[in-house]
């Protein structure tokens, strides 16, 4: 049987040239180094960097393709459809997003293992975006201190404080309400950004409860039609009834009407008994 080849989610990239590191001087070691988007590459020896390469090819051929281009996506760069995984990799190492929420899970699976983290396919997301954070440089992490701070001030002149009653423990705030704060928002976007983002939630908020009332209306006029249709039916299935016995009845009476008019005729018609005695 002849296999047919599918449209593979890891498109071929020709790692030839990457072969035999030890026989490449330091200058092409460190040029291909910079081609699988490694950095500081001009202060490492020639074994450090034949290693870093080797391991950051076997990356490169374990990652998915279209996971790559979910992060390019999520990066807006704009990549041709037929560039090798080297030069994919170039481009998400540029990336210098960090609203992860937004990505995909094989999306952060890639940036990760590009950074040099570990990170496994049954890891759960909130997991991978912390490894992420926690790698971050001084800069990002104060830019995200300071959005924090910002978010902070923002949301206590926005929101009102939540005291829960007396009588009522403290409920601990699940993850996804966290998100739902426009601390964590600002956090994550920055201040217009999170503001925009607050407002598309309430937006979709609004629109998801008028849907509901909407859905309940027409369910409520969905349930009277049905009602009015079968009274409708039974009121006919009751008329054709009451038709039908008024025909049956009819028919009984003309049926004994016309037996009751062949009796006479026959009594009628029949001669006196003495003219058949003289016949």
């Amino acid at each position: 049987m002849n296999e047919t080849s599918h449209p593979s989610t890891t498109t071929h990239d020709d790692f030839s040239r990457f072969d035999n590191l030890d026989r490449k001087t330091h200058d092409e070691i460190a040029n291909l180094a910079r081609d699988v988007g490694l950095r500081d590459v001009d202060t490492q020896s020639s074994e450090t960097l034949m290693r870093r390469v080797g391991r950051r090819i076997e990356i490169l051929r374990a990652l998915d393709m279209e996971a790559m281009r979910d992060v390019l996506r999520w990066g807006r760069r704009d990549v041709a459809s037929d560039a090798p995984k080297s030069e994919l990799a170039r481009e998400i190492i540029t990336i210098n997003r960090d609203d992860y929420d937004t990505l995909s899970h094989r999306g952060l699976l890639v940036v990760a293992r590009l950074r040099g983290l570990d990170a496994d396919d049954s890891d759960h997301a909130e997991k991978i975006v912390d490894r992420l954070r926690e790698s971050e440089g001084f800069w990002p992490k104060f830019h995200r201190q300071r959005r924090r701070l910002l978010g902070s001030m923002i949301e206590r002149l926005v929101e009102a404080p939540t005291t829960p009653p007396p009588t009522e423990a403290p409920r601990e705030e699940t993850q996804e309400e966290a998100k739902r704060r426009i601390r964590r928002q600002i956090e994550d976007h920055g201040l217009v950004g999170g503001i925009a983002s607050r407002l598309r939630g309430a937006a979709d908020s609004y629109i998801e409860n008028k849907l509901d009332e909407i859905e309940v209306r027409i369910d409520k006029k969905l349930e009277d039609i049905d009602r009015r249709l079968a009274e409708w039916r039974d009121r006919e299935i009751a008329n054709r009834l009451r038709i039908l016995r008024i025909t049956l009845a009819f028919t009984l009476l003309v049926g004994l009407v016309s037996l009751g008019y062949n009796y006479v005729k026959v009594w009628v018609a029949k001669p006196p008994a003495d003219v058949q005695s003289m016949e």
